[in-house]
């Protein structure tokens, strides 16, 4: 029995096109794994029981004259017990995006909006950037 004959031409494109595939499979699945995490992170939070607050004291009248407030901030930081930067949410002259920091105040992951849609970027443990999950909603000629 004799095997397939494949010119070099058409192998070297087969060769690239299982490379690429395998690329796009492992983003997907890192991909499905973060949004997993989020989704098991969100469940597991809704199991804790909140703490019970002591019930405040009925208004006074000249309190019900006040206005509610609002908080607008263009940076939000979350901090750790030592008080570096973990979390920060910016909004500004960019698009929105929500930066995950290590103990170094290095970024690991970001998730933000950008011209094309939603993306998630990774980091390696230097802070330098890896790859970039692109959930396209407009093509990349645009």
């Amino acid at each position: 029995m004799e095997g397939i004959r494949v010119s070099q031409p058409e192998f070297e494109r087969l060769q690239e096109r299982i490379v690429r595939l395998e690329r796009q499979s492992r983003r997907a699945k890192l991909f499905a794994a973060v949004v997993g995490l989020m989704a098991g992170a969100t469940f597991w939070m809704a199991q804790v029981p909140l703490p019970q607050a002591p019930v405040p004291p009925p208004p006074s009248p000249s309190a019900s004259s006040v206005q509610p407030r609002s908080l607008e901030a263009t940076e939000l930081r979350l901090v750790d017990a030592a008080g570096r930067d973990r979390i920060v949410l910016l909004s500004g002259k960019d698009l929105p995006m929500i930066l995950f920091l290590d103990s170094r105040g290095r970024t690991q992951m970001r998730i933000g909006l950008t011209a094309r849609g939603p993306s998630i970027g990774y980091y390696d443990e230097r802070g330098r950037f890896v790859d970039l999950l692109q959930i396209g909603i407009r093509p990349l000629t645009q």
